[in-house]
């Protein structure tokens, strides 16, 4: 008997806890106390105002966190591709002979050929055998 009763008002509590995090992620970034009151408001109207205190905090931080991660993620991103454009930027040999490469119409030379580039265009062929 208790077993089914916990089940039950736990089944409504996280049904509580979605339904404020899907109305915390639509307010966004405007999310501000009024809001915050608003939704332990009405949260207070179908049980406790302890529950209703406990899933808005709870709901409030997981929205941060996931902001944290989201911000994580692409700072990531961002690092990968600056580490991308710094390793394009050298001016590995075969690539100064490409027909698609500026530095071959100018006759450019690169300044260092093993700045992550290959030393030969034979130079994979040539390390496999």
């Amino acid at each position: 008997m208790d077993m089914a009763v916990l089940r039950q008002v736990g089944a409504h509590l996280a049904a509580l806890a979605g339904q404020d995090l899907v109305r915390r992620c639509r307010a966004g970034l405007g999310h501000d106390n009024v809001a915050w009151a608003a939704r332990k408001r009405d949260l207070t109207a179908v049980s406790s105002s302890r529950w209703a205190g406990s899933i808005t905090k709870a709901t409030h931080d997981q929205w941060a966190l996931a902001r944290r991660t989201q911000a994580a993620y692409l700072a990531n991103l961002d690092a990968a591709v600056a580490a991308i454009t710094r390793r394009l930027a050298r001016c590995p040999y075969h690539w100064t002979n490409a027909p698609w490469s500026d530095a071959r119409e100018s006759n450019a030379v690169c300044p260092d050929p093993k700045s992550g580039g290959l030393p030969s265009p034979s130079h994979p062929f040539g390390r496999l055998r």
